[in-house]
């Protein structure tokens, strides 16, 4: 949501089973380089959309979501 500017939010999501198929998931993360600087993509921002996330270092960004877990408030409210 930082690097959209809040123009794209990711829902809550979870898998239904299917009791007559086995499931298989995989799950696959990629991170910038711990010392990459984040925000909104530029060309997201102009006068109808003026910025609402600040640029912040990833490392950062990262432990602070490890250290207050799981809770949506801090993924926006952290960068703001």
């Amino acid at each position: 949501m930082i690097m959209t500017n809040g123009r794209y939010k990711s829902v809550e999501h979870r898998g239904l089973p299917d009791k007559t198929r086995e499931r298989l998931s995989l799950a696959a993360a990629y991170y910038p380089h711990k010392e990459s600087v984040i925000g909104p993509i530029p060309e997201l921002i102009n006068d109808s959309n003026p910025q609402l996330y600040k640029v912040c270092n990833f490392s950062d960004y990262v432990t602070t979501f490890y250290k207050e877990g799981l809770n949506e408030r801090h993924q926006t409210t952290y960068a703001k």
